[in-house]
């Protein structure tokens, strides 16, 4: 199975006349199928698309988690095919909050409501179960987390006093499976790195060759980012394409066991799994 993935929202960029933006969004295709995961916090992936030349065919959007920097951009792309269909957790539209030491607090939740974007047209289509979106494609649904010091919420909450803690339970994840090996894309991975691998390999026999995406590891000690490395290694992971919240510093370390890269807005790369 031939997969193409493109960075079209992504923390940095590799090209002139590309749009950076803290935010991610991801484009998949598989011969003529195309499916987005994430869209970015606003107009940086539509842009983006544009000018690297590449035509949507209504493809179906899965949001990895409800932050804003993940579905702020989706009022533009289901202007463009409004017809199109979104999959996420139950919890995606929760209101959430980042509050910080100093009692700094954020909305950092979706911009939009479930109402108001199927007023534009569009279906919201709530899976907390692993769902099949296309043939071979899946959502992990609800992550499972053996792992717990593994979650990524510091000073995220549900409530602008910061008491109660918001464990982002929406964030999934997308596993392509194919005849041979299976690659997993990930949001932001809040629920985990390896909480995440363990749900992929409770999913399918195939075994993981390589991870795209948001790892979280920007706070994580250099300790921990190895022992996670090691992991994947043990796994028999191959490569590792690591974007928006992973950090060049946990990149690096990674690198030391596992091939890996970071992205930007227009890296394109293509697997044969």
């Amino acid at each position: 199975m031939d997969v193409e993935i493109t960075l079209l929202s992504d923390n940095a960029v590799n090209k002139k006349g590309l749009l950076a933006e803290h935010g991610l969004s991801i484009l998949l295709e598989r011969g003529a199928q195309q499916l987005l995961f994430d869209v970015g916090q606003g107009i940086s992936a539509v842009h983006n698309a544009h000018v690297l030349g590449i035509t949507f065919n209504s493809p179906s959007i899965v949001l990895s988690h409800g932050h804003y920097d993940h579905t702020g951009g989706l009022m533009p792309f289901v202007r463009i095919f409004p017809r199109t269909a979104i999959f996420a957790h139950s919890d995606v539209f929760t209101q959430r909050f980042s509050v910080t030491e100093t009692n700094n607090v954020r909305n950092v939740s979706a911009p939009f409501t479930k109402e108001e974007l199927e007023r534009e047209g569009v279906e919201v289509y709530f899976e907390n179960d692993p769902h099949e979106v296309l043939e071979g494609i899946w959502t992990t649904g609800q992550i499972a987390r053996p792992f717990a010091a593994d979650q990524r919420v510091t000073g995220l909450s549900l409530d602008v006093a910061g008491r109660v803690i918001d464990n982002v339970l929406d964030e999934i994840a997308i596993v392509v499976v194919g005849p041979k090996k299976a690659l997993l894309l990930l949001g932001c991975a809040h629920a985990g790195v390896r909480n995440t691998i363990q749900q992929v390999e409770a999913m399918t026999e195939k075994p993981l060759y390589g991870i795209v995406g948001g790892l979280h590891l920007l706070d994580v000690s250099p300790r921990n980012v190895r022992a996670l490395a090691l992991f994947l290694r043990e796994r028999g992971v191959e490569f590792v394409a690591a974007s928006h919240c992973t950090g060049c510093k946990a990149a690096e370390v990674i690198s030391k066991y596992v091939e890996c890269t970071l992205t930007a807005v227009g890296t394109h790369l293509r697997f044969q799994l």
